[in-house]
């Protein structure tokens, strides 16, 4: 399967972990390049992928993003 990612209009919010000077996945990255149709992009690099991308604190901020994003809460 190899999906047209110029099509997609969802938003994105890619964590790509890192592991030392090089993005661990290839994928991450790829994605967040060729969404290039997405209402919104975002990219956060971590060197935390556990247990930072699943803090209450990140958690939280994904759902006012995507709460922003695609319900159109104002909340920023």
């Amino acid at each position: 399967m190899r999906p047209d990612l110029s099509r997609a209009t969802a938003p994105v919010w890619i964590v790509g972990p890192q592991v030392g000077a090089i993005i661990h996945q290839l994928g991450s990255s790829e994605t967040y390049i060729n969404s290039t149709a997405a209402r919104a992009r975002k990219f956060d690099f971590t060197d935390a992928w556990f247990p930072g991308s699943y803090s209450r604190e990140s958690i939280a901020d994904h759902m006012r993003y995507f709460d922003y994003w695609l319900k159109g809460v104002t909340n920023v």
